[in-house]
């Protein structure tokens, strides 16, 4: 299994349960790299879940989010930005329309 982006305080709660990991800090230029790996790990978990672990699976997309543009120099407010003015110019998902591929009738 290829090494992966953990959350900070996982190796004080495996101890706390008698597990101990080995950790390393991660090398320079590998961060971004297994920060996209995260986020994508974590849109798999929430694409998979079920309604009652949906809003814990999102709040691990959004922290991988976070951290994600806090590498590149973003805040959370540069990505609501981007996101309102995306949504302005292009619409959200409220009307709900989807494009039939379909071959006509």
């Amino acid at each position: 299994m290829p090494d992966k982006l953990i959350r900070d305080r996982i190796p004080e709660i495996a101890a706390a349960n008698g597990d101990y990991l080995t950790v390393r800090t991660a090398r320079p230029g590998e961060l971004p790299g297994l920060l996209r790996a995260k986020l994508a790990e974590e849109a798999t978990e929430a694409i998979a879940a079920s309604p009652d672990t949906l809003l814990d699976e999102l709040a691990d997309v959004t922290e991988a989010l976070h951290a994600l543009a806090a590498h590149h120099g973003h805040s959370p407010a540069d990505i609501e930005t981007a996101r309102a003015a995306k949504a302005a110019a292009r619409g959200g998902f409220q009307q709900q329309l989807v494009l039939d591929t379909g071959s006509p009738s």
